[in-house]
């Protein structure tokens, strides 16, 4: 088993990045662009002060890390402030959007639904339960096709 990188911020850099470098967000943490090219990081937070990823999602990151799972985001490292677990860095699908099902035509509809019952399929015999099925949470190139799932850290991993 590879250990997973750590990146570490200062609080200053940390609410930097998620008040000037915000790209998205959700109920318990905002997207924002990473250090290196083609990279976000994902970082928890309560009212812009840094917040405990929490040791469960970052279990599921390092064993994401370490089995390199197809058909999602791929975690790189981890981030940090001072001694706390704050988020993690992931690869930015650059060409995929989310999914925005209402505007796909009838055959891309079926393609994309049928698609992503595969992917789940796949995902179970790897042992990880994807539950949080939402467009948002899909990205979709609509020209080749390519479907990959966000958000990976609150999924089931195994026990975890």
């Amino acid at each position: 088993m590879k250990s997973i990188p750590n990146i570490k911020l200062s609080e200053k850099e940390f609410k930097y990045l998620i008040t000037e470098c915000r790209v998205g967000f959700g109920g318990e943490a905002t997207i924002c662009e990473g250090s290196r090219d083609y990279t976000l990081y994902k970082l928890f937070s309560k009212f812009h002060e840094p917040k405990p990823m929490g040791d469960n999602k970052e279990k599921k990151i390092i064993e994401l890390y370490n089995r390199q799972i197809d058909y999602s985001v791929k975690p790189l490292s981890t981030v940090s402030v001072g001694d706390m677990i704050v988020g993690y860095e992931m690869l930015d699908e650059i060409d995929l959007e989310s999914a925005e099902l209402c505007f796909l035509p009838k055959e891309q509809l079926l393609y994309f639904l049928k698609e992503t019952k595969r992917i789940l399929e796949y995902f179970s015999n790897k042992g990880i339960i994807y539950a949080d099925i939402e467009p948002r949470n899909i990205l979709f190139n609509k020209e080749s096709g390519r479907i990959v799932f966000c958000d990976m850290d609150n999924t089931q991993v195994d026990d975890l």
